[in-house]
């Protein structure tokens, strides 16, 4: 804003920028996410915050929410990302990864993948993947089973403190190698 000051903006053109710059201060910090696309994805859309619709995972306005790149950090100096390739067929799952958690953290965790066959035009992936969280009794805590899109986010409070599970299952298989990206975050808030 002319002068200093704050002014408020929405739409693309303003939130470009800012995840693209974001994006480089991650791949800054480690330069093996140059190759892991959907990881960085992931890390994006587990630590964001503050749906403007007040919806916890997804919204019509403004996605996944605003994207917090100091949460971002924090998941990758704690280890909390990981990059996965597979077998796109039902050979590769479920895949399973875990994290701790420690009770009454909110938690919110992200899976995405961008598999299509090569010169498709398909808008859609053709593996459909599912992602369940498990608490360290095995009980399930959150999960996402949308269809024909490439992502997807479970929020929680963790009600216990221990080892949780990730567990990331094939609905609907296609040839080749699928690449994953999973990613946790973490906050008292």
């Amino acid at each position: 804003m002319s002068g200093g000051g704050f002014a408020s903006v929405s739409g693309t053109s303003f939130a470009a920028p800012h995840v693209v710059a974001g994006i480089a201060l991650l791949r800054q910090r480690l330069p093996a996410l140059q190759t892991q696309t959907e990881r960085v994805r992931a890390i994006l859309m587990a630590s964001a915050r503050h749906n403007i619709e007040g919806a916890t995972v997804l919204s019509d306005q403004d996605g996944a929410g605003a994207i917090l790149l100091a949460a971002a950090d924090r998941v990758l100096l704690n280890n909390q990302s990981w990059d996965v390739g597979k077998p796109g067929d039902a050979t590769g799952f479920p895949h399973v990864q875990t994290f701790s958690a420690t009770a009454g953290q909110r938690v919110r965790a992200a899976l995405a993948w961008a598999r299509k066959p090569s010169g498709s035009t398909l808008t859609e992936p053709t593996t459909d993947l599912d992602l369940v969280v498990l608490d360290p009794a095995g009980d399930v805590v959150g999960g996402s089973l949308s269809y024909d899109n490439s992502y997807e986010i479970v929020e929680f409070v963790a009600p216990v403190s221990g080892t949780y599970t990730l567990n990331v299952s094939n609905f609907r298989s296609s040839p080749g190698r699928e690449f994953l990206g999973l990613a946790v975050s973490r906050t008292n808030r």
